[in-house]
Order: structure tokens, then sequence, then C-alpha cells
């Protein structure tokens, strides 16, 4: 019998690497897009920093981003569309 993947840690690795592709949208966001939500814009700084990389958090601000900025903005936002299987 095959030994079982460390799910957990790969599920772990793929939510920090989420985060870092989010905080480089963010370092991207123009001020327009910024001005044009602040309250969206704070949200998605205090997940962010919040401290743990939390997969419902990272999920939440792409949200957030895809919310915020218009089509065709400078500022691209990833895609997710489910959390990885544990």
């Amino acid at each position: 019998m095959a030994e079982r993947p460390d799910t957990l840690g790969e599920v772990e690795e793929l939510t920090n690497q989420f985060y870092v592709t989010l905080r480089a949208c963010v370092a991207r966001v123009r001020p327009e897009d910024e001005t044009r939500s602040p309250r969206s814009f704070q949200q998605i700084q205090d997940l962010l920093n919040g401290g743990r990389a939390v997969w419902s958090d990272a999920y939440q601000i792409e949200q957030l981003m895809v919310d915020s900025t218009t089509t065709g903005s400078s500022s691209p936002v990833p895609t997710s569309r489910r959390k990885p299987d544990h």
C-alpha cells in the first residue's frame, strides 16, 4: 500500500503561496482603485496582516479585490475556484 502524502502540509504550502500572490496583487493596486472602495481595501489590509495564513481569508481577500477593481484594471487578481482538498 502506498504512503499517503502530507496533504495538510501541502494545503499549508498552497495557502502561503496564495498569500504571496495576493500581496503582490495588492502592491500593484492603482490609487484610483483604492479610493473607489477604501473600506474594502482596509479589510484587505486587515486580513493580509491578520497573522496566520488561512485559506478562507485568502479567498475573501480575492473576492474583495474582484469587487473593488474594474475590468481591465492593471491589478491582476488571482483566481481560485475552490478550497484545496484536505
